[in-house]
């Protein structure tokens, strides 16, 4: 006897897999969360790479005093001459030893000192060519959007590469340039701790160290930051041991020159690129200090300690801490 209970039959299940629209949704999820957190995850890179790149500072201003300490209380010179030697080199290239750079510091005296990026070639001098070549990872800021190391134009007996820095030292501020120096353009600033041929002291700082801008930040390229018709090194593109950077227009020297806020527009008739006025020359060394980071920039003062200033710093503070004798008193920043 077949009842009405065996008769039936079950109802078959649905199958384990999802439906489009169950897949879509989850899909939808993701991407939120995905968008959620790549901000996060971006600022932990930014605060991680600004906070080497106030390491590289620190590292840079410890070794300016290990400098001073080992050459009679005097600091290097932005750009100067070694013990010997006639060529000028950096304050990157004579610090070297105190960053655990000795290796390389050893192949300019291989060369007797004699070469500098602009006049060494592996055939000529080999030594200091691989030295110039040499990435130090004190020098590069990890935010920086530049590349490494700088091609410079062979026909102009440059060494085809060298490393670049994304730090220069501080000249002083355009409110005391004394002018008339060879090639120049009388645009070179003596009133920071560091310049042409400086010997300044550690005790020859009238304003405190901790008052007294040593070193600035000045990495990353930008479009308004950079002529396209220059050859040779440009605003942007700093090699460490550069000691006299050619362009087609003059010589100037490694250093900067505080005249205008962090991260500005560099102010000669770009794109055209026709450098009317001011010169070249000038506007190179005066050009703003500038970089990656969101905001502003970060400095070492002259008391091995390093800080970030913000784009919007008050001009008469930025000077003065650039100046180490003009007597002011820098305020808050």
């Amino acid at each position: 006897m077949v009842t009405a209970r065996s008769r039936c039959v079950p109802r078959q299940g649905r199958g384990a897999g999802f439906t489009l629209i169950e897949l879509l949704v989850v899909i939808a999820i993701i991407a939120v969360l995905i968008g959620l957190l790549l901000p996060a995850v971006q600022k932990v890179r930014e605060a991680a790479a600004r906070m080497q790149c106030l390491n590289n500072l620190k590292q840079m201003g410890l070794a300016l005093h290990n400098y001073a300490n080992a050459n009679g209380d005097t600091l290097p010179p932005a750009t100067g001459y070694p013990i010997t030697g006639s060529v000028r080199h950096t304050f990157a290239a004579f610090i070297l030893p105190y960053i655990e750079q000795d290796n390389v510091y050893k192949l300019f005296a291989a060369d007797n000192w004699a070469y500098d990026g602009y006049n060494t070639s592996p055939a000529v001098s080999p030594n200091t060519a691989k030295a110039v070549d040499t990435v130090i990872p004190t020098y590069t800021c990890p935010s920086s959007n530049k590349t490494t190391t700088y091609n410079y134009d062979t026909s102009s007996h440059f060494y085809n590469q060298q490393a670049v820095i994304d730090y220069k030292p501080i000249m002083g501020s355009d409110r005391f340039v004394p002018g008339g120096g060879p090639y120049d353009g009388g645009y070179v600033a003596t009133s920071g701790c560091m310049y042409l041929d400086s010997k300044v002291k550690l005790t020859q700082v009238p304003d405190g160290l901790s008052n007294t801008m040593m070193i600035g930040e000045f990495s990353g390229t930008t479009v308004n930051q950079r002529p396209s018709g220059a050859g040779g090194a440009s605003a942007s593109d700093s090699t460490w041991d550069m000691g006299i950077t050619y362009l087609p227009f003059g010589f100037i020297y490694i250093g900067n020159v505080v005249a205008f806020p962090p991260n500005q527009a560099y102010f000669w008739d770009s794109p055209a690129d026709t450098f009317t006025a001011p010169p070249i020359v000038e506007t190179l060394l005066r050009a703003s200090l500038k970089s990656m980071h969101a905001g502003g920039l970060q400095i070492l003062l002259g008391d091995g300690s390093a800080r970030f200033i913000s784009n919007n710093i008050d001009m008469l503070v930025l000077k003065n801490l650039a100046d180490r004798n003009d007597g002011n008193v820098v305020g808050n920043y």
